[in-house]
């Protein structure tokens, strides 16, 4: 099987991230193995990105990332869900990519007000399963705010 540097050459000198579309420095794009499996040199299974989405691909997102475009996220998110599924069951693997879109978008982010009523008094963080299933403490904040008056009536 041929080597996949040589394979995606042309598109290497294209110079684009196929994540962002940034036009980069060749010294700065990679070539991405889509499952993960370097011995899978397939050019279906290649794609060339640039050195910070290949690193939040595999990486995946620890932090809130509010300067990237949606349509950014969504590429980064598609790798990441093709290389993450012999790592967790279908569920876990849900609700992985829905806990690293919650970091990345900055949801709940110093939002200290009650997402009902806006109220700012005797406030309650309200976090979702999921979560707690990659951060036990949560951490990050991620989740709502509701205030006592409010949780007595939604709850």
């Amino acid at each position: 099987m041929e080597n996949y540097k040589e394979i995606m050459a042309k598109e290497i000198k294209a110079n684009v991230c196929n994540c962002c579309f940034n036009r980069g420095m060749r010294d700065d794009l990679h070539v991405h193995h889509i499952d993960g499996k370097h011995n899978n040199n397939f050019k279906s299974n290649l794609v060339v990105v640039c050195g910070k989405c290949h690193k939040m691909i595999h990486g995946g997102f620890s932090k809130r990332l509010g300067w990237l475009s949606e349509d950014v996220r969504h590429n980064i998110f598609f790798y990441r869900r093709i290389l993450l599924r012999d790592k967790y069951d279908e569920k876990t693997l849900i609700d992985r990519i829905k806990y690293e879109s919650l970091l990345v978008t900055n949801y709940g982010y110093d939002k200290k007000k009650c997402s009902n009523c806006g109220s700012v008094k005797t406030l309650k963080l309200i976090t979702f399963d999921f979560v707690t299933k990659f951060d036990k403490q949560n951490k990050k904040n991620l989740g709502y705010y509701l205030c006592k008056k409010c949780i007595h009536y939604i709850h």
